[in-house]
């Protein structure tokens, strides 16, 4: 259910006519992948990189990006946890992938926007995260 709304809420963020670009859910969405670490992930990142340029024609930049940021946030993963006191590090790696996909169209309160909501949407994945963590059993 989580990925439906995530996905649904990338859709709607890039549906909508702002000045800029708007890339909270999306963002925060590609973090929490990478932190869940599934093979099917993978797919998912792909779909939104597809859903992100359905208003542009910039998929394969798109698409560079997404895969470079996977590439960087996985290393991340590798020495720091997906949790509540690494969320200022993921929100600010967040805005620098944010900054690269608006280069063109950068302003700063759309910046200072999805700074605040990556560090809410943050998180609010962490906290789903690990609620998913206490039902497994081992």
């Amino acid at each position: 259910m989580l990925y439906v709304l995530s996905i649904l809420g990338v859709f709607l963020e890039v549906s909508l006519p702002f000045n800029a670009n708007f890339l909270v859910v999306a963002l925060s969405f590609l973090v929490y992948l990478i932190g869940a670490k599934r093979e099917k992930n993978i797919l998912i990142i792909g779909i939104m990189a597809f859903i992100l340029s359905l208003q542009t024609n910039d998929f394969f930049i798109i698409m560079t990006v997404f895969i470079c940021s996977y590439y960087l946030l996985d290393f991340l993963f590798l020495h720091l946890s997906y949790s509540k006191s690494n969320i200022l590090i993921f929100s600010l790696i967040q805005g620098v992938i944010y900054a690269i996909l608006s280069y063109r169209n950068l302003k700063a309160t759309y910046v200072v926007a999805n700074i605040i909501g990556f560090v809410v949407l943050n998180y609010v994945y962490i906290c789903i995260s690990k609620r998913k963590d206490k039902s497994i059993k081992g």
